[in-house]
């Protein structure tokens, strides 16, 4: 797995609130690896499309700004590290370095659960907000 991918992995949480309230909040999705295993979280705030990623220790690691379909990813030192473009007609997303390297995709599905799949669709992983 490349940079980008690893990153958006690991800092999405795959990125821990210990709260229920927060929890309760629609803008937290929970991640988790490809063995359920808890890995961290992402916030979405609400007054913007600016989205903030901390490990399972609510470390931050990161953050992405979207505009339109194309979202950026910056590391907790505001590195730029790659960019997703998403087709909203699909419910898929693919991600690239800031190389423009393909490094794998995402599908959400209607619960709005997110899978995350390597570039040779090696499933790595997924999002939830349950």
């Amino acid at each position: 797995m490349n940079t980008i991918f690893k990153n958006l992995i690991l800092a999405c949480g795959i990125c821990c609130i210990f709260s229920s309230v927060v929890f309760g909040d629609s803008s937290i999705k929970r991640h988790f690896d490809r063995d359920s295993n808890y890995t961290g979280y992402s916030k979405k705030r609400p007054d913007d499309s600016t989205t903030k990623y901390y490990d399972r220790n609510s470390n931050y690691t990161g953050h992405s700004h979207s505009e339109d379909s194309k979202t950026k990813y910056y590391n907790s030192k505001e590195n730029y590290t790659g960019y997703s473009i998403t087709d909203p007609n699909r419910s898929t997303t693919k991600y690239y370095d800031r190389n423009s390297s393909y490094t794998g995709y995402s599908t959400t599905d209607k619960s709005g659960k997110t899978r995350f799949y390597d570039k040779k669709g090696n499933y790595t992983g997924y999002h939830s907000d349950k």
